[in-house]
């Protein structure tokens, strides 16, 4: 998508392709740009979000993979500092044009769809595959 016809700059389109999956970790990710220099729990982000704790926990744990959020010995999660503006820059956008922030992301997961049926028929084409001799 260029940037001419699209107002999300390709510095958050790549944030959004590296970071963000799924529906769960932009929620997770617009509630810490809200409060980036909070702390929160599972529960607390779970209800805040009125979504199931497995669903929300998935999500954490991806985004501190990720790089985007840490984990603090008491439980809580809190947003890395170096994601500060990342999560300011994906707010805004949602607030302004949430429909190219959710096509962005849409995109995104249909190529990982796409990748993983190409790696999937190419595990399986050499798996089927015959050693030489």
């Amino acid at each position: 998508m260029s940037s001419d016809t699209n107002p999300i700059s390709p510095a958050l389109q790549r944030f959004l392709a590296d970071k963000i999956e799924t529906f769960e970790h932009l929620e997770v990710v617009l509630l810490f740009a809200g409060a980036p220099t909070g702390r929160r729990t599972l529960a607390s982000i779970a209800g805040e979000l009125r979504m199931p704790e497995p669903a929300i926990g998935e999500a954490l744990e991806h985004l501190v993979g990720a790089g985007v959020l840490d984990r603090i010995d008491d439980g809580t999660f809190a947003c890395r500092p170096e994601a500060v503006s990342s999560l300011a820059g994906l707010a805004g956008a949602n607030d302004s044009d949430r429909s190219s922030v959710m096509r962005i992301l849409s995109t995104h997961a249909l190529e990982r769809v796409r990748m993983a049926a190409v790696r999937a028929f190419t595990s399986a084409s050499l798996a089927g595959k015959k050693p030489d001799g």
